[in-house]
């Protein structure tokens, strides 16, 4: 199936929260809506009042938990979706995406931030979220990458429900290479 965004599952997420159901859960400020905030700041008007209580209640109930933060991308250059948030270019927005999540993440003190944005800039401009399967395959290497350390390069997964060729598969690993050290 493939990813349809929904903007009640970030409610959905902070009522598991707070519930206490979540066991474990990758902290992302979505930017599909941005919003410029007082600080300079691009977030979702859906996060941006959550980001901090969230993060808290992770350490109250994970107190070693490491929290991450999920860099998204730039819309493509000429679409009418980057048009509605008054960009212009994919860089133009990238740039504001990018500072928006370095400045989330010093908030919130978070341990890190995957840069899935930056592997996607290098080689794939996509108009909605990842809908190729290279694309999700560079988003779940670069994940794996990140946060385990491990070596890419021997890698070994083909069930896609997009078709990736061989070149798109190397290019995948490559670009996560270049950008995850």
């Amino acid at each position: 199936k493939s990813y349809e965004y929904n903007p009640e599952g970030t409610m959905a997420i902070k009522d598991q929260l707070m519930k206490k159901r979540a066991v474990g859960i990758g902290f992302c400020a979505d930017t599909s809506m941005p919003n410029q905030t007082t600080e300079g700041k691009y977030i979702s008007k859906n996060w941006a009042h959550y980001t901090n209580e969230i993060a808290d209640y992770i350490r109250t109930l994970c107190p070693k938990a490491k929290i991450l933060v999920h860099q998204t991308w730039g819309y493509e250059t000429g679409s009418e979706r980057i048009n509605k948030f008054g960009f212009e270019t994919y860089d133009e927005m990238f740039a504001k995406v990018k500072e928006s999540y370095a400045k989330e993440a010093d908030e919130i003190e978070a341990d890190g931030i995957i840069p899935c944005g930056e592997v996607l800039q290098a080689v794939h401009r996509d108009t909605f979220h990842a809908g190729s399967g290279a694309g999700r395959f560079m988003l779940g290497l670069t994940w794996y990458k990140y946060i385990t350390g491990n070596s890419i390069d021997n890698v070994k997964f083909n069930y896609f429900d997009v078709p990736v060729t061989e070149e798109e598969y190397k290019i995948s690993i490559k670009s996560v290479n270049d950008v995850v050290k």
